[in-house]
């Protein structure tokens, strides 16, 4: 149950960043669609840009981390189907 939760945690994560990370991206279409005179400033397009690989870091290492929790609950449950069989083939 906990791991669920766990995992539910992790994805709930993961979708608030990809939104965020689509807003930003969305923005920053938008700003590039603008006519010149119209662009945003240097300082807002910098911050834009920081803000997006923020979210881009944080993503990364919230996947790296799922896949590590997913590799370990895949092990686990090798190590149960290998103690069961064992005790199966003891009888």
């Amino acid at each position: 149950m906990l791991c669920l939760q766990s995992q539910q945690d992790i994805e709930a994560r993961v979708n608030e960043i990809l939104s965020k990370i689509a807003i930003l991206q969305s923005a920053q279409q938008t700003a590039s669609q603008i006519a010149p005179t119209a662009k945003l400033a240097d300082a807002d397009a910098v911050k834009y840009q920081k803000k997006l690989e923020e979210l881009e870091t944080q993503l990364s290492s919230l996947t790296h981390n799922r896949l590590d929790y997913l590799e370990k609950l895949y092990q686990q449950q090798l190590d149960v189907q290998v103690f069961v069989i064992a005790i199966m083939l003891q009888r």
